[in-house]
């Protein structure tokens, strides 16, 4: 079963890249419809089981509607679905694109300054809490201390995208996406015309059409457009 999953996922992927899309999705059918019997052990929880994924935690409650998560019982049987289909798990963001998201924003900064939006950062473009504003006042940021601030951002912004994105992407759209969701953030890019073209309806050259005229009232007179206009060209790049 699960080699039979793995060819589905290998032919999905290849249908996505060649714009099989229609065809993709009644791959993408079957492997949602493929499941495996598993059997409880000692300390087993749904989560445990699920490795922590919301996604695929939710996926086994799904698949078992009559059982409760709080009362498994050692041996017993429980429906396991396949995970979440994830074509980019293994992408990570290139040493290109993490010079590339230095140089975009700036200089290290030791102490708080506002952004053009008002919020406090440090470091790399690291957005502060309010309650860290003053700590970083009386003692600032040191680069070390920076570079690890920088490399957690970069990482949730990569996890966002091996996550949510089911459109095979090749390693500079990757890079991109990983830019963008660095400098504006999960939550602005998930509400984004970029990530309902590109997660939606599954169509790369509108995302890098938007991706371009990503931008804000705020960001106007700032870096921000050309910015975007640099991320665009390198998700278009093969």
């Amino acid at each position: 079963m699960k080699n039979n999953i793995k060819l589905l996922k290998k032919l999905n992927a290849f249908l996505m890249e060649n714009n099989y899309i229609k065809e993709a999705e009644s791959i993408r059918y079957l492997i949602k419809q493929a499941q495996s019997v598993y059997t409880i052990k000692s300390g087993d929880t749904f989560d445990k089981i699920g490795k922590g994924d919301p996604q695929y935690i939710q996926a086994i409650k799904d698949a078992n509607p009559g059982v409760d998560p709080g009362k498994l019982q050692i041996g017993q049987k429980i429906k396991l679905p396949p995970p979440p289909y994830r074509p980019n798990e293994d992408l990570q963001p290139s040493s290109l694109i993490i010079d590339f998201i230095k140089r975009e924003e700036g200089d290290f900064e030791s102490e708080p300054y506002q952004d053009h939006q008002g919020n406090w950062t440090i470091g790399y473009g690291h957005k502060l809490e309010a309650g860290q504003v003053l700590k970083y006042k009386l003692d600032p940021l040191t680069e070390a201390e920076g570079e690890k601030f920088f490399a957690k951002d970069i990482e949730v912004a990569a996890s966002f995208v091996r996550r949510n994105i089911t459109v095979p992407l090749t390693q500079n759209q990757f890079d991109a996406l990983v830019s963008i969701i660095f400098n504006i953030g999960t939550g602005s890019f998930f509400e984004s015309s970029v990530y309902q073209a590109l997660e939606k309806e599954k169509n790369l050259q509108k995302t890098k059409t938007l991706i371009s005229s990503m931008v804000s009232v705020g960001d106007r007179g700032t870096g921000v457009p050309q910015r975007r206009s640099r991320e665009s060209q390198i998700f278009g790049l093969r």
